[in-house]
């Protein structure tokens, strides 16, 4: 019975060392965050809008520019409302300093829309119109030359770009306004026609390799209907068995009423082959945002992909797309990896060895009562019999 004990004692020990390594026992509350454990709590009075940007820098280091990231967690919703010289940056590839102030008026998901990853910065205007303002922005890290500055994979206007330098890596241009920003090399003027061969010197001709063309996003309004996509950065690189997680917007333009409409969702590879097919409906009055939550096709192949939302109304097609990769293929028989939720199964298994314990428990109860009932009866035979004489109560 010791030894039952012994194992009970090291399993449930066993477990709490697990509980303690991999939660967080902490909590929000709508004002601000306090922990558990052995820091001490910290409550902010002051109410806030939630502002999500796990994404880019906290750590209030100095940059080239004599500059600190912005601190949201701080402020006060007054000052939310009213913030000059927001900046928000990546160490490792750039950052957005916005010229004008911003007005924070409800919680706002930075990390779901704004991205700073190498050369490119993007900025979801649609669902963050607060900040579709002008800014200054820099590449880190660059390798090019000559860069040149590219608005959704064309070469920027004149009087929407406007390059500050470049210097040792570092790309600084201003924007009127945000959609997805990037660099590339200028090409280099062609050589002179008048050569002709003849000097003796062997003429080079440079050649420009151009790179496979880059997904870009399909945006194609209808007269009645718009509908956009947006894929957060951490779906936009899946392994073949995960799911493709987007946000979907779908707007009444024409304000014409509560009607419904059906989507259709598509998944096309590279070849513009449909590996995905869905269509739902849904009822639209004025707009609706939503998530859909999509299981990837078995086997996919590494490469890129477009996930596509058709909103149809009668005659009216709206029409949106998103350029996702699968980076990684998993086979079933890859050791070492959860196939569903691993809380799932971490949650599982503590309830199947707490059932294990009450069963041990209740097992060692009725052993204990039974030896206990069977003792009382042999002593009651002793002194029926004369060899034992019985004991004063």
């Amino acid at each position: 019975m010791k030894r039952g004990k012994l194992i009970i004692t090291i399993i449930f020990l066993f477990i709490s060392l697990i509980l303690l390594k991999n939660y967080d026992l902490s909590f929000k509350n709508i004002a601000g965050k306090a922990s558990f454990g052995t820091t001490s709590v910290t409550v902010t009075i002051d109410d806030r809008y939630d502002v999500d940007y796990d994404e880019f820098d906290k750590t209030g280091i100095i940059d080239e520019d004599g500059d600190i990231p912005t601190n949201f967690t701080n402020m006060t919703t007054s000052q939310q409302q009213n913030i000059s010289k927001l900046i928000l940056r990546n160490a490792n590839y750039g950052k957005i300093e916005f010229i004008e102030n911003i007005n924070i008026s409800s919680p706002t998901l930075l990390d779901s829309y704004i991205n700073i990853s190498h050369n490119l910065i993007t900025l979801n205007s649609t669902f963050l119109p607060n900040f579709n303002k002008s800014a200054t922005l820099k590449f880190y890290n660059l390798t090019f030359t000559n860069p040149r500055i590219l608005m959704n994979s064309v070469i920027c206007p004149a009087d929407i770009c406007t390059r500050n330098s470049y210097l040792n890596g570092i790309l600084s241009f201003n924007v009127t306004h945000f959609t997805s920003y990037e660099a590339e090399e200028t090409p280099s003027a062609p050589s002179g026609a008048g050569s002709t061969g003849h000097s003796g010197k062997t003429e080079i001709i440079k050649r420009e390799i151009k790179e496979p063309e880059k997904p870009k996003i399909i945006h194609e309004p209808g007269r009645l209907f718009d509908v956009s996509i947006l894929i957060p950065e951490k779906y936009t690189e899946l392994v073949s068995d995960d799911n493709l997680m987007a946000q979907i917007r779908i707007i009444n333009i024409k304000r014409i009423g509560l009607v419904d409409v059906n989507i259709e969702y598509l998944i096309e590879d590279s070849n513009k082959s449909i590996i995905y097919q869905e269509i739902e409906t849904k009822s639209v009055e004025n707009e609706i945002t939503y998530i859909k939550d999509i299981e990837l096709p078995t086997k996919m192949e590494i490469g890129d992909y477009m996930f596509i939302t058709k909103v149809r109304y009668n005659d009216d097609i709206a029409t949106a797309g998103y350029p996702f990769k699968i980076i990684k293929k998993i086979h079933l028989e890859e050791p070492g990896r959860f196939y569903e939720n691993e809380g799932y199964y971490i949650l599982s298994g503590i309830i199947i060895l707490i059932l294990l314990f009450i069963i041990i428990i209740i097992h060692e109860y009725l052993i204990h009562k039974k030896l206990s009932s069977q003792l009382r009866i042999n002593e009651e035979i002793l002194i029926r019999e004369g060899y034992i004489k019985q004991r004063k109560r």
